[in-house]
């Protein structure tokens, strides 16, 4: 899937990582694939800085997280309400991750 984390039609779709409400079947696995660019030294979106620090945060959870659908948890959560950074934080712990030990997928 080729996304951007903030954007509106791609956190329409299916919330982002679950079909019809349903995590992803045993097996499966979910590849998220991000747009955005760089200029100089700096990742760049089309939504701003916070979608770009998002999108870090879902590189993250996704590589930590790829087992017991706990990233594909998360995305749907996010997808709820996919601009407040704060409800990162909140979707991580609901989809059972550990801040204590992968604090760099909780940064705001």
């Amino acid at each position: 899937m080729f996304v951007m984390s903030q954007c509106p039609y791609g956190a329409a779709g299916d919330d982002r990582g679950q079909r019809g409400g349903r995590p992803l079947r045993q097996g499966h696995h979910l590849n998220v694939h991000f747009i955005g660019g760089i200029e100089g030294d700096k990742l760049t979106s089309m939504h701003g800085q916070g979608e770009v620090d998002e999108d870090l945060r879902e590189i993250c959870a996704a590589t930590k997280y790829d087992k017991n659908h706990q990233f594909t948890k998360y995305l749907a959560c996010r997808s709820k309400d996919y601009i407040a950074a704060r409800r990162g934080r909140g979707c991580a712990k609901s989809a059972g991750m550990d801040e204590a030990g992968h604090p760099e997928v909780f940064r705001r």
